[in-house]
């Protein structure tokens, strides 16, 4: 079944298309099939998506040692609508509770961050929105973008070999997943640094970090008033010739970019035509199973 459906998406087969296994050999047609469209649910495709056979491709015994792993989140545009925000069904039973009266105080929650450090892995990631949504993210030109799907959070290390990665909605904010990550990727790697840019500076993440024996290199979030002065300190630094060794490290950054631009045009991470959560996050982790597999060939190379 995997070697059926895993060729679709990585070829950048067209949507109206179809895929035959004749003889070991993949046939390609880009005749519209009947009744055929982006809507039309494929038993076979959610089978393969419940089994989730993608993690059980990841899961090792070794441990290796690098020096950091980089923390980012890919905007995914899917072919669906928009769940609701703040839709009633999403709320359980137990929290349709009447108004309060003058006596009584409504329970106040703790932030998701503060949550996740006494959590399991299983019971975050449980916690963590998973409809399609709308994201809006501000890119490193200053624009604003939007977009219709859901949002790929991924751990790569230094080579750019990804590490860990899930799937969550696209209004998820990028420091919510940044626990979470860190403690799948420190199950399979050792590694010293925790390099991540601006949207990951909160007080929980550094002492998460800490905790798991790392070293934090945050980029820092000026917030309201800061920024002036995080600028003239930047442009003393770079008067006085003092180059940080933080800063060194820091720019390894732009590898986590190049990898999630790889699985953009390379690895079918732009072509998503599938349909719900899990069966986006199916399409999504075969084709960075795939990248990872690359990528180690390229270090032995």
């Amino acid at each position: 079944m995997f070697r059926f459906f895993s060729p679709k998406p990585m070829f950048f087969v067209p949507k109206d298309a179809d895929c035959c296994l004749h003889s070991g050999a993949w046939t390609i047609s880009c005749t519209p099939l009947r009744n055929s469209h982006i809507g039309t649910p494929n038993p076979a495709y959610n089978h393969l998506a419940l089994s989730k056979l993608y993690k059980q491709t990841t899961q090792t015994n070794a441990k290796p040692a690098l020096p950091c792993t980089l923390p980012y989140g890919y905007a995914i545009v899917a072919q669906e609508d928009p769940v609701p925000r703040n839709k009633e069904l999403e709320r359980p039973e137990e929290c349709k509770s009447s108004h309060p009266t003058k006596d009584e105080k409504p329970p106040k929650e703790l932030p998701r961050l503060v949550r996740q450090r006494t959590m399991g892995i299983e019971e975050m990631l449980e916690e963590l929105p998973k409809r399609c949504t709308v994201g809006v993210k501000r890119n490193a030109k200053g624009h604003t973008q939007k977009w219709t799907g859901y949002k790929l959070h991924m751990d790569v290390a230094d080579g750019g070999v990804p590490i860990s990665g899930f799937v969550s909605s696209a209004s998820l904010h990028d420091s919510q997943a940044a626990i979470p990550l860190a403690t799948i990727s420190q199950l399979r790697v050792r590694n010293l640094y925790d390099p991540m840019d601006s949207a990951y500076d909160a007080k929980q993440i550094h002492e998460h970090s800490k905790g798991l024996g790392h070293v934090p290199i945050i980029d820092h979030n000026p917030r309201r008033n800061g920024k002036a002065a995080l600028i003239r300190e930047k442009t003393a630094q770079r008067a006085a010739g003092l180059v940080l060794s933080e800063d060194v490290r820091y720019r390894e950054r732009s590898t986590v970019e190049r990898a999630f631009g790889r699985l953009k045009d390379e690895f079918g991470g732009r072509n998503v035509r599938v349909r719900g959560h899990k069966k986006v996050t199916c399409h999504l982790m075969f084709g960075v199973l795939v990248l990872t597999v690359d990528q180690l060939l390229r270090m032995v190379e």
